[in-house]
C-alpha cells in the first residue's frame, strides 16, 4: 500500500484483481451445484463482494491510473462470469 492514507497503488489493485480471478477459479472447481456456484459468484461480484470492495479504492487513484485498474476489474469480472458458465456447462454435461 502507498504511504498516503493506506491507499493501494494501481499496481497493487491490478494484482489484487488477478488474485481474485485465481481464487475464484480454485474455489469454483470443487462445487457441484449451480446454487453453490451462484453463492460463490455473489461473494466475488455481488454488491458486497470482494471485487466491489476493491473498486471502492478506484476513486482514490490518480485519474491516469484509473483506466488500467478498471480494465483489470473488467477482466476479472469477465473471467469469473466465463468460469461460471463453463462450470455450469460441465455440470450439465455430467448430469
Amino acid at each position: 500500500m502507498s504511504a498516503t492514507e493506506g491507499t493501494p497503488t494501481a499496481q497493487e489493485l491490478i494484482a489484487a484483481f488477478e488474485r481474485l480471478t485465481a481464487d475464484f477459479a480454485a474455489e469454483i472447481g470443487t462445487l457441484a451445484t449451480e446454487l453453490d456456484m451462484r453463492a460463490v459468484q455473489a461473494r466475488y461480484l455481488g454488491r458486497k463482494g470482494r471485487a466491489t470492495d476493491l473498486m471502492k479504492s478506484l476513486g482514490k487513484l490518480s485519474p491516469a491510473d484509473r483506466p488500467s485498474v478498471g480494465e483489470a476489474a473488467n477482466r476479472a469480472r469477465d473471467a469469473i462470469e466465463q468460469a461460471v458458465q463453463a462450470r455450469l456447462g460441465e455440470l450439465a454435461g455430467a448430469g
